[in-house]
């Protein structure tokens, strides 16, 4: 039999040792850190040590910079240098572009080389004199891009102003990013002296520009001309499927995406080809704006390889007579498509089953009506019934899908949320030629009420379609609901009691197997402990009465069996507190108690009590078909020290204390000395007692702390003044709810 309680002064003896035990670890944790401290410290201060080292070598080196560029300006190098570096000191043209660093790189560039430096600086200050210079050069990093490209090459400057002069380095519509590359990849070519790249690339980038390409399709052309500067086919494909007539009747963003992908594939001409196939194509020429830049999205989630494999299957699909012709179920094509792209690449695509699919209608199927021809009265009744059950059934899911769909329209923000919408159209009509006269009558007054709600719905898509014409969804939004989309994976699968286990169960259960009762629940040490305690009570009352002998019982034989079971108890606690002072010393024999033995400590994880699949564990998942914790005794266990609250009673007698009720009217001066003392142990002084019911009043937080989060001390107080934890709890929720917060 456990022991539940034992003397107030043995627990202090425990509770010492722990609480010096604690204090040993309180101070290695206290060295552990005055260490990591320390090692913190010292790391400190070698960084900071590198960097004043690192700012004095850079204070010198500029030193010494600044000192050169003096001695320049004064004529040490020449009259020559020291005008073009005056000249370029002086153009306000090119200091207002250069950064502070692209500065500095250029004083130390003419520290180091001062010839070829100067020849860089006359470059500079003649090719800012050209008209068009601050159209074509308007950023920080295309001028320090051109400036370190000249001072590596002073003599590219010929081509270099034929690059400037361009249309696509003159153009409003020019992205900056694709121009910076565009003068790397000039200047790179320039001194290689592959000028007719340089002139390729110009007229097809500006060919891009002149359509209104944006800025990816701009950057990925010039990607391309770096990967096949050599290639002259590859810029020419590019230039021709920008000028062909249907790629231009094709909507700006569409077009982008195209060129894009195109320049991904290094301007293949069988890219090309079938991205003009499918310009051309007439269904694809009447699908929505959006539709038509999602069919060259969709291309793009494939390999630049797959590129025209891709285009050809989605012009198949096109000039499939089973092409979906509404907007919702085209994108609905596309999707799914794209998902078998990204999975299996473009062998994996099969276009009919795609389009059959995205045909399918989210709408409820018709439902097959059977005939009474034929039937006895019975029968015929039964039948007729369960004909009207499917029709009404079959009614009312049509109703509450479209009253669903009027929800999300009233409920609507952006035009897409209304474009959305895939229901809104009417079902497949139901075979009621088995039907008889009156039933037809219903299932048309039927058609009749579904219709109406569906005339009133379109009337309202339409109402809103006008109302947000104006507003579309932000591409931000936009993304961030295709990534939660995708990142939505197959959800787990439950058990089913209609598996083999369970069925399995509940057969052995109806034929009386011995191995279909249900299996006791999951040991654990508190019910392990309680069947303890149960078995040895029994055992010792039962053990008590034998000894006894026969005959019934009587008060006098009921206080023999006490007295006896009281002795027992009393050998057992007197061995657990020896046991628990004197550790492994020897311990006064008791009667030992009958206990039985407790079931192993584990999961099987397999099947529960009724033989049917379940899952033990704390997360969800399969079962596991292992042992989760070896079998081990509870007994073993190592017992966790209680510390009880020990702190000296603060009042005596509890009587000589007033409820809170009553001391809230009486003033600080009028309390006992014992009041005086609860109080200010929750937190009240003679100030804030004496003020407390003004509106400016400042009460202690202990009175809106609930009982559990109270210290003991302060629980002690609360009990003193009358109130119970439930009591206290409730006071403190009125205290901190409505107008009283």
């Amino acid at each position: 039999m456990p022991v539940d309680r034992i003397d107030a002064q043995i627990q202090s003896l425990i509770s010492g040792a722990a609480i010096e035990t604690q204090k040993k670890v309180d101070q290695d944790d206290a060295s552990d850190h005055a260490r990591k401290t320390a090692e913190k410290k010292i790391a400190e201060k070698k960084e900071n040590l590198k960097s004043t080292q690192s700012q004095r070598e850079v204070y010198q080196r500029q030193s010494d910079v600044h000192g050169r560029m003096q001695q320049i300006l004064g004529g040490a190098a020449g009259r020559e240098a020291a005008d073009a570096l005056g000249n370029w000191q002086n153009n306000q043209q090119l200091q207002a572009k250069l950064t502070e660093a692209q500065k500095e790189m250029f004083r130390e560039a003419m520290a180091n080389n001062t010839g070829q430096a100067s020849k860089a600086a006359q470059v500079l200050d003649r090719l800012s004199q050209q008209p068009g210079f601050n159209k074509a050069v308007n950023t920080a990093p295309q001028m320090g891009t051109l400036q370190a490209g000249v001072l590596e090459n002073p003599k590219a400057e010929k081509p270099v102003a034929d690059m400037l002069q361009s249309r696509f380095m003159q153009s409003a519509k020019s992205d900056a990013q694709a121009k910076n590359d565009f003068l790397r990849f000039g200047l790179r070519m320039a001194n290689k002296g592959q000028m007719d790249a340089i002139k390729r690339a110009g007229d097809m980038l500006g060919t891009l520009t002149q359509n209104g390409v944006n800025k990816s399709g701009q950057r990925a052309a010039v990607n391309m001309a770096n990967r096949k500067d050599a290639d002259a086919k590859a810029a020419a494909n590019v230039d021709a499927f920008m000028q062909n007539a249907h790629v231009g009747k094709m909507p700006t963003f569409v077009r982008s995406k195209a060129t894009e992908l195109l320049a991904k594939a290094n301007g293949s001409g069988e890219v090309k080809e079938g991205f003009e196939q499918l310009a051309a194509e007439p269904k694809f020429k009447a699908q929505t704006a959006q539709n038509k830049g999602r069919f060259f999205s969709t291309i793009g989630t494939g390999r630049p390889s797959e590129f025209r494999e891709l285009s050809d299957k989605s012009l198949q699909a096109l000039r499939s007579s089973n092409f979906p012709k509404r907007a919702g179920q085209v994108g609905q094509f596309l999707g799914k498509m794209a998902a078998q792209v990204q999975k299996g690449g473009a062998k994996s695509v099969d276009p009919e089953s795609l389009v059959k699919n995205a045909r399918i209608s989210a709408l409820p199927t018709p439902p097959t009506l059977a005939s009474a021809e034929g039937l006895d009265p019975e029968a015929t009744t039964r039948v007729r019934s369960e004909n009207r059950a499917k029709v009404i059934q079959f009614f009312n899911q049509l109703q509450r899908s479209y009253e669903h769909s009027e929800k999300k329209l009233n409920a609507a923000k952006y035009l897409e949320d209304v474009n959305s919408l895939q229901n809104l159209r009417e079902p497949a009509a139901i075979d009621v030629t088995a039907l008889p006269a009156e039933e037809r009558v219903f299932v048309e007054e039927r058609q009749q009420g579904v219709r109406e709600t569906l005339e009133r719905v379109r009337g309202l898509q339409r109402q809103r379609s006008r109302e947000l014409r104006t507003k579309r969804m932000p591409p931000a939004k936009r993304r961030a609901m295709r990534a939660a989309q995708r990142l939505q994976g197959r959800q787990p699968k439950y058990f089913s009691p209609n598996a083999a286990g369970g069925v399995r169960a509940f057969q052995q259960v109806a034929a009386g197997a011995e191995g279909a009762r249900p299996q006791p629940l999951p040991a654990t040490p508190m019910r392990s402990q309680i069947q303890r305690s149960e078995a040895g009570i029994h055992s010792q009352v039962a053990s008590a009465v034998a000894q006894l002998g026969q005959g019934p019982i009587t008060p006098e034989r009921a206080t023999q069996v006490a007295q006896a079971i009281a002795q027992q108890v009393a050998q057992q606690v007197v061995a657990q507190v020896t046991e628990q002072l004197m550790g492994s010393a020897t311990a006064p024999a008791a009667a030992p108690l009958v206990q039985e033995p407790s079931p192993a400590h584990h999961q099987s994880g397999k099947v529960d009590g009724w033989g049917i699949q379940r899952s033990f564990e704390r997360d969800l998942g399969a079962p596991r078909p292992h042992v989760v914790k070896a079998a081990q005794s509870h007994d073993a266990a190592p017992v966790e020290p209680v510390e009880p609250y020990t702190g000296r009673t603060l009042v005596k007698d509890p009587t000589a204390v007033r409820p809170l009720g009553e001391l809230t009217s009486a003033g600080w001066k009028s309390l006992t000395k014992a009041e005086v003392a609860l109080l200010k142990n929750l937190g009240w002084s003679q100030q804030t007692w004496d003020t407390k019911d003004q509106p400016a009043a400042r009460w202690p937080m202990s009175m809106a702390t609930p009982f559990a989060s109270l210290t003991p001390l302060q629980r002690e107080s609360v009990s003193k003044l009358g109130f119970s934890a439930p009591d206290w709890d409730r006071r403190v929720q009125a205290f901190t709810m409505g107008k009283n917060a």
